[in-house]
């Protein structure tokens, strides 16, 4: 490379745009790999499901409630203090490793209170991380907004995908001593606290202002809250089963550890891709529609379907989580659009809130596990997409009569 390359390139890294893009690529493949570790771990210490279920449920709603709140505080000026702390609460789930090692010394609720109280802790951190991240991903330069968010939702996606085979791996090789992870989130919050410098310019509408916004695309904005919501159920409680279905349908360990859920959500990223350019030609939330029934048909595919080769679960697992990851920050970013002045608070209404809304559904989906069987409890996730199929396409009659009014 030449002199004036290399010129080039340093001059890049000075700039606080592309500082700030590493520090927010960087803590959200973190905040999304560690966060994601709750169904392999609850497999690999042999949890109850109900009880796991309920956990899950509780923290989520818990955790997630607030999310909202912390919208508004991004929108008013405090993105980066969101982001840094949030960054360092979400990595403090490694502790779940050294938590399961009191099993034999504490009574039984105390073991489970105490996983709890980990989970809570890392879900309430991911709450103050998101909805400040995701605005300052778009707002690090207005003109290439869409290109930025794909790449911040991109490296999230990329973290989740290898959640559950880094935490299996990690846990196993180390007996269960995963604390020595927080090293990885020490250095990524420090990372977050000398380079993630997010524009703050939005702070200046009042809080009436974006009030009346929000208040003004209530309808529509209702309409994507319960699209959301199923649709968080649907991927994330199949998720949750994946491990305990995988090893039902005698796959091998490697898929049942890690392999099948990195297929599950990698394909999201695919479909993302995919999505950008038909989006031009079909319209996004036509496209939300298609995609939100691609994924439908695929789960269900994938749940009846005998006994196959670990490709073919690949292939299906691909096709199943790709169409169902995409749907739900494509519904985030329609909804974003709809009151670009409030993105971060639109965000916590559309991932936390919902997700908070939602999170009891695992409760029942642990109980139907245990006691209606693993097969009925998917089949009935599954069919949770029917009610996000028809959001979408009642928010797409809606939007089409919208544009046509005006």
């Amino acid at each position: 490379m030449s002199v004036p390359g290399f010129v080039q390139i340093a001059s890049a890294m000075k700039s606080n745009y592309t500082k700030t893009l590493i520090a927010l690529a960087t803590t959200h493949w973190m905040v999304d790999c560690f966060g994601g570790m709750w169904p392999i771990f609850k497999y690999l210490v042999n949890l109850d499901l109900e009880r796991a279920g309920f956990i899950f449920a509780m923290a989520i709603l818990i955790g997630s409630a607030v999310q909202p709140i912390f919208g508004i505080l991004s929108d008013h000026g405090h993105r980066r203090r969101l982001i840094v702390w949030g960054t360092f609460l979400a990595g403090l789930g490694m502790l779940l490793g050294p938590a399961s090692l009191l099993e034999p010394f504490v009574s039984q609720n105390t073991y489970y209170a105490v996983l709890f109280m980990v989970l809570l802790v890392q879900t309430f951190g991911a709450s103050m991380y998101h909805p400040a991240a995701v605005s300052a991903a778009g707002d690090i330069r207005h003109d290439r907004r869409s290109t930025l968010v794909s790449v911040f939702i991109a490296c999230g996606l990329s973290g989740m995908a290898i959640s559950h085979g880094f935490f299996s791996m990690a846990f196993r090789h180390s007996g269960a001593h995963t604390e020595w992870l927080l090293i990885i989130t020490l250095l990524l919050g420090l990372l977050g606290a000398a380079w993630c410098h997010p524009d703050v310019s939005r702070a200046k509408h009042s809080t009436t202002a974006r009030w009346h916004m929000l208040k003004s695309i209530r309808t529509p904005l209702a309409i994507l809250f319960v699209f959301q919501m199923v649709m968080s159920i649907m991927f994330h409680g199949f998720a949750f089963l994946m491990p305990e279905f995988l090893e039902l349908r005698a796959c091998p360990a490697w898929m049942i550890r890690g392999g099948g859920y990195f297929f599950y959500v990698v394909g999201g990223s695919a479909m993302m891709l995919l999505g950008g350019p038909l989006a031009d030609r079909l319209g996004r939330s036509r496209l939300l529609a298609m995609f939100t029934a691609a994924s439908i048909v695929f789960l269900f595919a994938l749940i009846l379907m005998p006994a196959q080769s670990w490709g073919v679960y690949a292939l299906m697992l691909f096709l199943a989580g790709g169409f169902g990851a995409a749907t739900i920050p494509m519904g985030v970013a329609i909804g974003q659009r709809l009151a670009p002045e409030c993105v971060s608070t639109v965000s916590g209404i559309l991932m936390g809130l919902a997700w908070a809304v939602a999170s009891p559904a695992f409760w029942l989906i642990g109980i139907l596990a245990e006691r209606c069987g693993l097969i009925f409890a998917l089949l009935w996730v599954g069919s949770l997409g029917v009610v996000g199929l028809l959001a979408a396409l009642t928010f797409a009659r809606y939007h089409a009569r919208l544009q046509i009014t005006s």
